[in-house]
């Protein structure tokens, strides 16, 4: 793992284990807590994008539930679009899409999984 994954693994498990379900994040308050740029959206240029997908494939290698399930937008309280890709390509890879339904669904139970296993 690269050493700035490793510090957001850090951020993020201490979270988790500190708040379980309450310790969700906007995407802003994270980037100024480790001192990066503010999240824009340009999002695949952010230093934050490539952390997150070498932290999401960790975690589904390990069979465990995403970290970043607790970085979320202030406008929807729900991950971003990254966060769906990655939930689609590593744990649901015969759909396209996620209903709205499935969504809720995935996210509620990701978080559940994270404040488990980090408690």
């Amino acid at each position: 793992m690269s050493p700035d994954a490793s510090r957001v693994a850090r951020y993020l498990e201490s979270r988790a284990k500190k708040h379980g379900l309450n310790g969700v994040v906007y995407y802003n308050k994270l980037a100024s807590d480790l001192g990066l740029p503010p999240v824009t959206d340009a999002w695949l240029s952010h230093p934050l994008s490539g952390i997150f997908d070498e932290l999401d494939n960790e975690d589904d290698g390990l069979k465990r539930p995403f970290r970043t399930a607790l970085v979320i937008t202030e406008k929807t309280k729900f991950p971003g679009d990254g966060f769906w890709a990655m939930a689609l390509r590593l744990r649901s890879p015969k759909k396209t899409k996620f209903s709205e339904k499935e969504m809720l669904i995935f996210y509620t139970t990701e978080l559940q999984d994270l404040a488990k296993f980090y408690k």
